[in-house]
C-alpha cells in the first residue's frame, strides 16, 4: 500500500501564501496541482477564522487510496523530555501514555479534545462528511481496564459527545495480539491477520478512524486493510493528533 506524508498548511496571514502551499500540495499528493474553487473558499473561509492560531492541520497522508490527515508534530525537540520539547497537543498525549497515574486525565481528556476539535470539524467539513462511524485505532486489550488508559479509545468516546452525528463504534475493527509497531523495525509491516474487522451495518457510512500518533504509517496501513479485508466498502478517513518529524517512534 502506498502512503503519501506531505506537508502542506500551517499559519497564514494571507490567501495568496496559503493556496500556492496548497496547489503544491495537491500535485505532490494527487499528481494534480489545480484547486476547484470548493477547495479555494474552503481554505480562504477559514484562513480569517477567529480560531486561526488553531489551525493545526499539517500532514496529508494517502494510504491505499484512502485519505488521512495528521494535525499536530508529536514533538518539537527530538532530544528533550520535558514539556518545551512538546506540541501542544502531543505533551499533552505523551502524559496520557505515560504518566496516567500522575495526572488528572479526564481533564487533558478534555483539553485534547478543545485542540482539536476545530481541526477536525474543517476535516469533516473537507471530505464532506456527515454522518459517519468513528472508531479507535484498535488496541490490544486484554481486560476491560486496558480501554481506560488507551488514549484514542479515551479521546474517541469524548469526541462522540461533540459529533452527535457520529456513531462509535469501538470494537467493530480489533487487533488480535500485543504487537505494537514503535517495536518493529522501520519500513516493516504488521504481520497478516494482526487486526481484524467485522462488517460495518451501512456501507455508504464514512468510517473515521482516529489515532495518537502516526510515525510511518504500519497502523494506518494494517487498520485500513483489515476494514478492506471485511468486505467494507465505506469511504474511510484516517486521522492522526499529531505525527512524529524525526523518522518514527522506536523504542
Amino acid at each position: 500500500m502506498e502512503v503519501t506524508i506531505n506537508e502542506f498548511a500551517g499559519e497564514y496571514n494571507d490567501n495568496n501564501h496559503l493556496i500556492n502551499k496548497l496547489k503544491r500540495s495537491r500535485e505532490y499528493v494527487d499528481g494534480d496541482n489545480h484547486l476547484t474553487d470548493i477547495d479555494w473558499g474552503f481554505y480562504s473561509t477559514h484562513i480569517h477564522s477567529p480560531f486561526i492560531n488553531t489551525y493545526y492541520t499539517a500532514k496529508t497522508l494517502k494510504i491505499d487510496g484512502c485519505r488521512g490527515y495528521a494535525i499536530m508534530r508529536y514533538k518539537i525537540d527530538p532530544s528533550g523530555t520535558d514539556e518545551s520539547c512538546f506540541s501542544e497537543i502531543g505533551w499533552n498525549i505523551h502524559q496520557l501514555k505515560y504518566h496516567f497515574d500522575d495526572i488528572d486525565a479526564n481533564l487533558a481528556i478534555n483539553e485534547l479534545v478543545n485542540l482539536v476539535e476545530y481541526n477536525i470539524n474543517l476535516i469533516l467539513s473537507y471530505e464532506r462528511i456527515n454522518n459517519f462511524y468513528i472508531i479507535p485505532a484498535p488496541s490490544f486489550i486484554r481486560v476491560d481496564t486496558d480501554v481506560s488508559r488507551k488514549v484514542p479509545y479515551l479521546f474517541t468516546e469524548h469526541l462522540n459527545s461533540k459529533f452527535p452525528q457520529s456513531q462509535l463504534r469501538q470494537f467493530v475493527v480489533f487487533k488480535t495480539q500485543d504487537l505494537q509497531s514503535k517495536t518493529m523495525k522501520r519500513g516493516e509491516s504488521f504481520p497478516p491477520g494482526t487486526f481484524g474487522s467485522n462488517l460495518f451495518p451501512y456501507y455508504n457510512v464514512p468510517i473515521v478512524i482516529i489515532d495518537d500518533l502516526y510515525g510511518e504509517g504500519a497502523t494506518a496501513r494494517a487498520v485500513v486493510s483489515a476494514i478492506r479485508k471485511a468486505g467494507n466498502r465505506n469511504k474511510i478517513i484516517f486521522i492522526s493528533l499529531t505525527y512524529n518529524g524525526f523518522g518514527g517512534i522506536k523504542k
